[in-house]
């Protein structure tokens, strides 16, 4: 599970868009939620409203729960 700013300065996207599909290619379980527009540490707590957090705290959860590591 990823969760990427396309405008992050620190580690740009497409290297993470990229290093995704590679694992996706070689049969690994890997997810990329995307977050237009956001830089780098976009979903601390805190930070845009919490909009981000929440967002990435479900899909965690949400993968989690897909690949059975929780319940």
């Amino acid at each position: 599970m990823f969760f990427h700013g396309t405008a992050d300065q620190n580690v740009p996207y497409e290297h993470v868009s990229c290093f995704v599909n590679r694992l996706q290619s070689n049969g690994n379980d890997c997810t990329l939620l995307t977050f237009p527009g956001m830089g780098h540490g976009f979903f601390r707590y805190g930070e845009n409203g919490n909009v981000p957090y929440a967002r990435t705290i479900e899909a965690s959860v949400a993968f989690l729960q897909r690949i059975q590591l929780i319940a």
